[in-house]
């Protein structure tokens, strides 16, 4: 066998980037707040980690566990109401403020004034929750989300109720007529616990 160009710098991995964080309540640290514009809307994107327990810094390393192009999987979205006075709008405004008092409330002194990147750096609690999602092949894989932010200390105290998984709609595992899969246009992440 020929030795190839890249060997001796090519990275070491045994899997260990495929571990998924159990679903929980954990106290995370905001390492990075974006104001996300998309077509269908705007989202506040946190790129958090695990601050303390058992898996404490679990997306960091999971980051470097990676092998090619790492992508940061530590990712809590909360979505920003569009204006348009909808039932939905009133969802996004409602998870929006509670998020931000969450933050507010677990971090002494802190006062939410319309700069994401003050968010960098707090300190608050989360809950995750399992999710399905269809894969490639049509099988079912499923993924822990950051679901819900909250005060520190009632993740500290163990004083939350643990959202049930969201569980692949049967509809969205179909495969449509176009080629394209239906979307849950229903679903909400924030308010409605689906």
């Amino acid at each position: 066998m020929k030795p190839f160009a890249g060997y001796e710098t090519a990275r070491v991995s045994f899997g260990g980037g495929g571990e998924r964080l159990p679903a929980g309540g954990y106290v995370i640290e905001i390492i990075r707040a974006i104001d996300m514009e998309y077509s269908w809307g705007n989202q506040l994107q946190l790129e958090i980690d695990i601050l303390e327990g058992e898996h404490k810094e679990f997306y960091d390393k999971n980051y470097s566990a990676q092998i090619g192009p790492a992508k940061w999987k530590g990712v809590c979205r909360i979505s920003l109401p569009k204006g348009d006075g909808s039932e939905k709008d009133g969802w996004s405004a409602n998870a929006f403020k509670s998020s931000i008092a969450a933050i507010e409330e677990s971090n002494s002194g802190f006062v939410w004034d319309w700069d994401e990147r003050k968010l960098e750096g707090k300190t608050v609690g989360a809950l995750f929750r399992d999710k399905e999602f269809e894969m490639d092949d049509g099988s079912v894989g499923t993924v822990t989300e950051c679901f819900k932010l909250m005060p520190v200390e009632l993740i500290r105290g163990n004083k939350f109720t643990m959202p049930k998984p969201k569980l692949l709609n049967k509809q969205t595992a179909v495969q449509s007529n176009d080629g394209g899969y239906p979307v849950d246009d229903d679903y909400d992440p924030w308010n409605k616990g689906k």
